[in-house]
Formats: C-alpha cells, sequence, structure tokens
C-alpha cells in the first residue's frame, strides 16, 4: 500500500489536507468528501477496505475543517467548496492518470458532491451519496434561521451550535466515543456559512433533473440527521436509467462507520464493479471540462 499525505493550495491561498492511499496498480479511484464538522481521518475503515480490493482512495479535509487551513465551521460561499473540490480531483487526476473516478459524499459532503456533478462532471465515472443533507431531519429552530439570515452580512462570524449528539450518528460505541473525544471535530457552524447551506438547500431538487452520470444512492433509514424521505424524492427526480437506490432501515446517519458498514462497502463494491465492467465494453466515461488549474498540490 501507498500513501501520500500532504495539503494543497486553494485559489484564495488556504492549505487544505489530503490523503492518497492506493494499491500498488489501482482500477480506479475513489475521491470522498466528508460532513460538517467531519473531517478524512474518521475513514480508515472505508480507506482499508477499497485499498484491499483495488482502489485508490483520495480525501482530503474540507476548509475550516479537520486539519485544513480556514476558520472552523465557515466559509465566504458555497461556491468554495466547489472549487476546492475541483482542484483536488484535478490533482489527483494528475497523480493517477488514465484510470476511472469515483466521487463520494457523505452528508454534507453529498451536498457538495450533488452540487458539483450537475456543474462540473469533470471525467467521473459516477457519484455515491452516502446520507446526502438533500433535506434536512434535523430540526432548525425558526430563531436560528432567523439569526443566520440576519448575522450573515453583519455577523457572519458569530457561531450556531447544532444539536447533534454521537449516538444519533452509528450504533458503535466506539465510533461514537471517539467522536465525542476528537479533537478535530466541532458541533456548530457560523452564521454565514448556516445562510449559505440553507440557501442551497432550498435548490437541492431542482438538481435533481440535471444528474447525468451514474448515480448510487445510499441513506441511513434511522437517520435523524438528513432525511431519507429527501434522498428518496431526489433520486426518483434523476432522469438517468443508470440509478440505484438502497436504504439501510437497521442505520443511523454515519452509515460508512456503522456496526455493519461492511455490508455498505460491498454494496458500493458491487455497484463499482458494474460501472467498471461498462468500461471493460467500451462504454466512454462521461467528460466535461471543467476549472483547469495549474496550481501545485503538496508542499
Amino acid at each position: 500500500m501507498d500513501a501520500q499525505i500532504s495539503h494543497f493550495t486553494t485559489l484564495d491561498g488556504l492549505k487544505l489536507f489530503y490523503q492518497w492511499w492506493s494499491p500498488d496498480k489501482p482500477k480506479a479511484v475513489l475521491v470522498l468528501v466528508h460532513g460538517m464538522g467531519d473531517h478524512s481521518g474518521r475513514y480508515g475503515p472505508f480507506i482499508r477496505y477499497f485499498v484491499e480490493r483495488g482502489y485508490a482512495v483520495a480525501l482530503y479535509d474540507q476548509r475550516g475543517h479537520g486539519r485544513s487551513g480556514g476558520e472552523r465551521g465557515h466559509a465566504e460561499q458555497f461556491q468554495n467548496f466547489l472549487q476546492d473540490l475541483s482542484l483536488f480531483i484535478q490533482a489527483t487526476k494528475d497523480r493517477f492518470p488514465n484510470l476511472p473516478f469515483f466521487l463520494l459524499g457523505h452528508s454534507f459532503g453529498g451536498q457538495v458532491a450533488l452540487n458539483f456533478v450537475v456543474r462540473y462532471a469533470k471525467g467521473l465515472r459516477g457519484v455515491i451519496l452516502s446520507s446526502p443533507n438533500i433535506q434536512l431531519k434535523l430540526p432548525v429552530p425558526g430563531w436560528k434561521k432567523k439569526v443566520a439570515n440576519w448575522a450573515k452580512n453583519s455577523m457572519k462570524h458569530v457561531k450556531l451550535s447544532h444539536a447533534i449528539d454521537a449516538k444519533m450518528l452509528t450504533h458503535d460505541d466506539a465510533v461514537a466515543d471517539a467522536y465525542n473525544h476528537d479533537p478535530l471535530v466541532f458541533s456548530f457552524v457560523t452564521a454565514g456559512l448556516g445562510a449559505i447551506v440553507m440557501q442551497n438547500l432550498e435548490i437541492m431538487m431542482a438538481l435533481a433533473s440535471r444528474v447525468h452520470l451514474p448515480a448510487l444512492f445510499l441513506h441511513a433509514g434511522q437517520d435523524e440527521v438528513c432525511d431519507p424521505a429527501g434522498t428518496k424524492a431526489f433520486y426518483q427526480r434523476v432522469p438517468i436509467a443508470k440509478k440505484r437506490f438502497i436504504r439501510y432501515d437497521d442505520m443511523r446517519h454515519e452509515i460508512l462507520n456503522e456496526v455493519d458498514r461492511n455490508r455498505v462497502f460491498a454494496d458500493i463494491e458491487t455497484w463499482l464493479e458494474e460501472q467498471l465492467k461498462e468500461d471493460a465494453r467500451d462504454v466512454r466515461p462521461h467528460l466535461r471540462k471543467v476549472h483547469d488549474s495549474s496550481a501545485p498540490i503538496g508542499g
């Protein structure tokens, strides 16, 4: 197994932490985008499973998260997240040329991934959504929405805490305990970012008709954070035939960190192998050029 851990530089000068993990001869690349308050260091079992099965795995800490630069839980605009992902995918493609690329987004990372694929397909072979933030299940008090909207300009750096408890994320007590004691995890967003995320949620359903590459939707049936009904509704609006929806009724929000996570991994692997078999039958990947940056990665 080969590993590279370093930083890349965003368009506005932030240093974002990333990890590349790969077997000797990878057959495809999985790019993973984590959720809000989360970081790439919490996906060890996922990395091990897929690297052992011949996939390279590329992860990074989104701006304001984990070991990356930027104000904690803050961004100036939603586009920042998309530009960061574009840079990371391009750099990863330079590292792993001529391989099929798949994008996986979890929770808020799923919201980012869906916005990304409808705007910048970037040569991706498919997209996987893990309990994506398409429709919130977690109640957001009206006063928080008002504060976020009121403060997004004049007081956009004010921190607003959320009510997510580790027990809402997984049945795995060890994972929940590690989450509670992880110094890189945080439980708030700034008013500015909160307003940005809520504004984007208002247009999410309209994006479904613009998804034109193979898509796998996975959602926890016991999710108290993101609503599985919203994901199913989005899935039903996606016009392509190459799509699949799987609901895990016995799981909580973090299906990639659940007790029975290997079942989820196996479902992802099965779907990936199906897409790769189609590639072998000369089905060309979906290609569309997006932001082309010469910004170096690493260092």
